[in-house]
């Protein structure tokens, strides 16, 4: 019996060593390598744009060039500078002829336009002129109240016509005129972001348009990107307020710090409130998170302009977003969905798809190991001892059945010693009073059979189960 343990151990070795090979391999072949990440930095969209990319099937540079042209190009055909844009058109000829792109962007920044009561309103670009902020160069300046008065009396997104059945656009207002610019770069970027998706599906990354990020995929496939939120009142730009994780969607941020001059001790920024004319004063800083960075960009301008105790704050969340404000106080409010996003490990993908098959693979390899050792692997129980009201009965060191009688030879119960293991039948118990009967094999354990006090001890073992198993 000795020698059977001996070769069985061995077996069991050489099958071990024989998982474990084949575990290593096919996690080697199914595997994947980190990404290799490439970074790209450039001027689009009046801000300075970060791409870092890594390809899945498609080259590095290949993406990057892809993103950098569709970034130009949206900036090219929508900026209200660019002379040979639509928006620049529009304005000056009044109606254009548009492509599907220009009427979605247009309907687009219209709807925003009508959700929000027009705290966002593309028609507010002779009011951003006036002050300066409607390029880098403008001379910015505190515009007198009556100028103020005079563009307040032009600014309002109703007289935009969009004639989709004919492709056409009108200005039906003298002196009034549009500025896509706080659509234009969330669409830019997540127009970039669908393009690259299109050609490598499994490509990750993120491109950030000046703070207003687009996610292309987790990091390394499986892990959030960390985003700061910058301190709107700290000296440094690197230094944080607030921490979010995403694995997809977008974040965009709004604040009083990013275009702004002094008059005096009083700070004039570049969010026009479109009811007032001055830059909005009831909050420093807006962030929204949201599926895609159109939505995220215009509402976070919205919500600033709304300022920190609009009553309707938590409504924004019906459009799909999360958002936080920080009030001239420092105050800060927030969705109830927006804490969510600062949680990363409870919701960290550890694993990708192909990591995934690996682990399944590797629970049936183990599964059936366990199996098959539980199948062929020896009890190692040698043999047992019985008693009987405390005294020893009988000793049992060979596998076999055992009757048991009392001292008037009336027949009480039968042991079986079998592959190692010792039981009792509950068949054969007088009377069946003997239940739960099974096999075990550790000599921790006892099968105690009453009212007969009959006890009987394994010598040596293993349990199969991991806990005690009396039969009564």
């Amino acid at each position: 019996m000795q020698k059977a343990n001996s070769d069985k151990i061995k077996l069991v070795v050489y099958i071990s060593m024989a998982v474990i090979a084949l575990i290593l391999i096919i996690f080697l072949i199914l595997r994947e390598p980190d990404p290799q990440y490439s970074e790209r930095s450039f001027q689009t969209l009046g801000t300075y744009v970060t791409v870092r990319v890594a390809g899945e099937k498609v080259s590095t540079n290949t993406l990057l060039d892809i993103i950098e042209n569709e970034l130009n190009r949206i900036n090219d055909k929508f900026s209200a500078n660019n002379s040979s844009s639509v928006i620049y058109e529009l304005n000056k000829n009044r109606e254009i002829k548009a492509d599907d792109e220009t009427l979605f962007l247009i309907n687009s920044a219209l709807n925003i336009s009508k959700i929000t009561g027009s705290a966002f309103d593309l028609t507010v670009r002779p009011l951003v002129r006036l002050w300066g902020f409607d390029d880098e160069f403008s001379e910015k300046r505190l515009p007198e109240q009556w100028e103020i008065e005079n563009i307040l009396n032009i600014i309002d997104y109703r007289f935009i016509e969009v004639d989709e059945s004919a492709s056409r656009i009108r200005i039906l207002k003298e002196g009034l005129e549009i500025d896509l610019g706080g659509i234009a770069k969330g669409y830019a970027v997540d127009r970039a972001i669908n393009r690259v998706k299109e050609i490598d599906a499994g490509a990750t990354g993120f491109v950030d348009a000046g703070g207003d990020i687009g996610i292309i995929g987790p990091k390394f496939g499986k892990l959030p990107w960390s985003i700061g939120i910058r301190n709107p009142r700290a000296e440094s730009a690197y230094e944080i307020n607030d921490i979010v994780h995403l694995y997809s969607g977008s974040i965009a941020t709004s604040g009083d710090y990013e275009r702004f001059f002094f008059e005096g001790d009083v700070r004039y920024h570049h969010i026009l409130d479109p009811k007032t004319g001055y830059p909005a004063k009831n909050a420093i800083s807006v962030t929204v998170i949201g599926d895609n960075l159109l939505m995220a960009d215009a509402l976070a301008t919205a919500i600033f302009v709304l300022g920190y105790d609009n009553p309707g704050f938590d409504y924004f969340t019906n459009l799909g977003v999360q958002a936080m404000i920080i009030s001239p106080d420092l105050d800060i409010k927030e969705t109830k969905g927006f804490n969510y996003f600062r949680g990363k490990w409870e919701k960290m993908k550890f694993i990708n798809k192909k990591d995934l098959i690996v682990l399944i693979i590797l629970g049936g390899i183990i599964s059936s190991f366990f199996i098959f050792s539980y199948v062929f692997s020896d009890k190692n129980v040698t043999g047992a001892n019985v008693f009987i009201d405390g005294v020893l009965y009988m000793q049992i060191g060979s596998e076999g059945r055992y009757e048991i009688f009392d001292n008037e030879n009336e027949y009480l119960q039968t042991v079986i010693f079998n592959n190692g293991r010792i039981k009792v039948i509950e068949s054969e118990c007088k009377n069946k009073v003997c239940e739960h009967t099974g096999w075990i094999s550790n000599s921790n354990q006892k099968i105690i059979c009453l009212p007969f006090k009959i006890v009987v001890e394994p010598i040596g073992g293993k349990d199969d189960s991991g806990v005690d198993l009396y039969t009564w």
